[in-house]
């Protein structure tokens, strides 16, 4: 099957970088690429300052042709579960630094390692990268194994990757930080607005894939509910979907009318889910809510109008549609390097973890564009600011990293996805968002 068989890859949240970087020499065979390509635009600090023009890097009217500097990612690629879409945008952003004079001359070499279900594998990626690509730092990585496998190996070696966060384990570790809030929060919010905004009752379900971690995630966002005196049932089921018609009517009976059930899965999964629903007259039975990779341009015309307003979709990221700075130069890049990757969720997180890399590390002198200078960098950034995300980003020296905890509703209207709640706290029904919240609290570090 082709990477871009359907629009609704959401989850495909990884980019292969591969394609991308003409100027330095490509990177492996199983996704490892550079980026260079050409484009203009700046690729400044504050969001407000970023033009919706294709200007990136320093801006000089030539490519980079500089040592590179290498960055390393660690994608997951599975049937029903293909993280390569995200990874694709920040393909696209570099490519557009490299034809604009790159990092102070320096383009920026990403190579990318795609994997299956292997642990082994994916320990010997992150060893790979690091001590025969020699990659100077880890970022925009998608990976439901990366996380857990990997997490003591960065921090010992020195390393503070910046991942999209597709395990629980990317938000404990004192090495990695996320810049969304993953599939636990995202789901945490999804049951937050069922409960306290749609009214759900009864009983809250939840359904995510069969992978190591979903049963703690699960658990993690049902702890609302739980509070708020709701039964809960979690479910996790094997991916791609056989029989999505028989989970839809064991999903509804478990929920009870008006209770709620909300939906983990890639878009693509979720869909099916959706689809059988309406299919059998069960989309008012219960209230719908779902994490964060339903929130896609292409979901609306697929599961049709009858789902207006009818799903609560958790946004971690700024609407698809709307016109902040980098929001206008994401879609400029996206238009211009990738034209057929599609605008997700995930294609934004791959996004801001490339201009974000690149607004950090662009403050450096010359004698501190070294493996330890970046990722030292990287470890310090605080209250940097992007319309993408509702509150400012940052990592810091912490036991764990949540930076990003609070979001937005989404609902299908109109064959697009519109606001049904602005950026609203995650609840802290679980004990680590605490430690963050007090954390942020007496560190001043997402003021903005």
């Amino acid at each position: 099957m082709g990477r871009r068989l359907t629009p609704l890859r959401l989850v495909a949240v990884m980019v292969s970088f591969v394609l991308a970087f003409a100027v330095v020499a490509c990177g492996d065979d199983d996704s490892a690429g550079g980026d260079g390509s050409s484009t203009g635009g700046s690729a400044g600090g504050e969001a407000e300052q970023a033009p919706s023009e294709t200007k990136c890097g320093d801006a000089v009217g030539q490519k980079a042709t500089g040592t590179p500097i290498k960055l390393g990612a660690i994608v997951t690629k599975i049937p029903g579960l293909d993280l390569t879409e995200g990874s694709d945008a920040a393909r696209a952003f570099f490519a557009c630094v490299n034809d604009n004079g790159g990092i102070k001359g320096h383009p920026v070499e990403l190579v990318v390692k795609q994997h299956a279900s292997d642990p082994q594998q994916v320990g010997s990626l992150a060893t790979k990268l690091a001590e025969s690509d020699k990659v100077d730092a880890f970022v925009a990585g998608f990976s439901i194994l990366d996380c857990t496998v990997n997490s003591k190996y960065y921090e010992t070696n020195g390393f503070s990757p910046i991942v999209a966060g597709a395990t629980h384990d990317c938000f404990q570790s004192p090495s990695m930080a996320a810049l969304n809030m993953g599939p636990l929060y995202s789901s945490l919010g999804a049951v937050r607005y069922l409960v306290d905004k749609a009214g759900a009752k009864g009983t809250l379900v939840i359904v995510s894939q069969k992978q190591p971690g979903f049963a703690e995630v699960n658990e993690g966002a049902l702890t609302y509910a739980k509070q708020k005196g709701l039964k809960t049932v979690s479910r996790l089921e094997t991916i791609p979907l056989s029989d999505p018609a028989s989970l839809v009517q064991a999903l509804v009976s478990q929920a009870g009318d008006g209770g709620g059930v909300v939906v983990d899965f890639a878009a693509s999964e979720a869909v099916k889910v959706l689809q059988a629903a309406a299919q059998q007259g069960l989309i008012d039975r219960v209230n719908w809510g779902a994490s964060t990779p339903l929130n896609d341009t292409s979901v609306p015309d697929a599961i049709g109008s009858q789902w207006d307003g009818k799903i609560f979709i958790n946004a971690e990221l700024a609407l698809l549609d709307s016109d902040g700075p980098d929001m206008q130069m994401y879609r400029a890049i996206n238009k211009k390097y990738d034209s057929t990757n599609p605008q997700s969720s995930f294609g934004q997180m791959g996004f801001v973890a490339a201009k974000m890399f690149t607004d950090t590390v662009s403050k450096l002198p010359e004698d501190e564009l070294t493996k330890d200078g970046i990722n030292e960098a990287l470890l310090n950034i605080k209250n940097y600011k992007t319309d993408i995300l509702c509150e400012a980003w940052y990592f810091q020296k912490m036991k764990l990293h949540v930076p990003n905890n609070t979001d937005r509703t989404v609902t299908p209207k109109d064959g697009k996805m519109v606001e049904a709640e602005g950026c609203t706290d995650i609840p802290d029904s679980v004990a680590d968002l605490k430690y963050v919240r007090q954390f942020e609290s007496s560190n001043n570090v997402n003021e903005g």
